[in-house]
């Protein structure tokens, strides 16, 4: 009504019709391209190793989150040794998702167990993104325009979609994205638990891989010692 009270409104011509809008176009932007870069699979590998070599205990423990579950940096930036559930040789990590994305405990690998007992406290999204650039000068990385944390969550999901045989909606629930309308039907009809999807992934991860093969050298590492014992998993509540 609103509309078609303000075209009423035009004035006529001389001919007693309505005036034509001009239609203004959009200026085209030079180096305006959409951009969203990410870590390609070699350079989280040096990531990894560089942070498991010469990083705080923490700091790997937060990249292994990063690598793993793709956090967003908000995410990361909540995790505290609260965010875990460790019982033996079994443990979930509760991460706590934004943009209305569903809140789930998801598995953590056996292998890995020992590095997600290592005491971990919140700590500002500014300090993990500087974090990151620390470890990528480590790495010899150069940080591209925009590459930061959430570069590594498009990591996550390109290697988990181009890398694996795993089905779209699999990779969604692990991520933890919202089933909203623009899932379409498919997350209301799809019966199989999250929390079994979430093993088939884990089980694939090419990055879960990378993680299980520095496990060993970190054991040997003088900074680990003081928080576990890499050599065997004691009962942990």
């Amino acid at each position: 009504q609103q509309l078609k009270t303000f075209l009423d409104s035009l004035p006529e011509d001389e001919r007693g019709r309505k005036q034509h809008l001009p239609i203004a176009t959009m200026p085209s932007f030079v180096g305006m391209e959409f951009n969203q870069p990410s870590f390609s699979d070699e350079e989280i590998l040096a990531l990894i190793v560089a942070a498991a070599l010469d990083e705080k205990p923490q700091t790997v423990l937060r990249l292994a989150i990063a690598t793993i579950y793709g956090c967003r940096v908000g995410e990361i930036a909540k995790l505290s040794s609260k965010s875990f559930g460790l019982n033996h040789n079994v443990g979930v990590i509760d991460v706590p998702t934004e943009k209305r994305g569903k809140r789930v405990p998801q598995p953590i690998p056996e292998e890995l167990l020992p590095l997600f007992r290592i005491p971990l406290k919140t700590r500002k999204k500014d300090c993990i993104e500087c974090d990151l650039k620390r470890i990528c000068r480590k790495a010899n990385i150069k940080l591209r325009y925009r590459l930061g944390i959430h570069g590594i969550r498009r990591s996550v999901v390109t290697t988990l979609y181009s890398s694996t045989d795993l089905k779209e909606i699999s990779i969604r629930r692990f991520l933890r994205w919202s089933e909203g309308r623009e899932s379409g039907s498919m997350p209301r009809y799809v019966k199989t638990p999250a929390q079994v999807t979430d093993i088939e992934v884990l089980e694939k991860h090419p990055y879960v891989e990378m993680w299980k093969s520095v496990m060993s050298y970190l054991s040997s590492l003088p900074q680990y010692q003081p928080y576990v014992h890499f050599n065997e998993i004691p009962g942990f509540e």
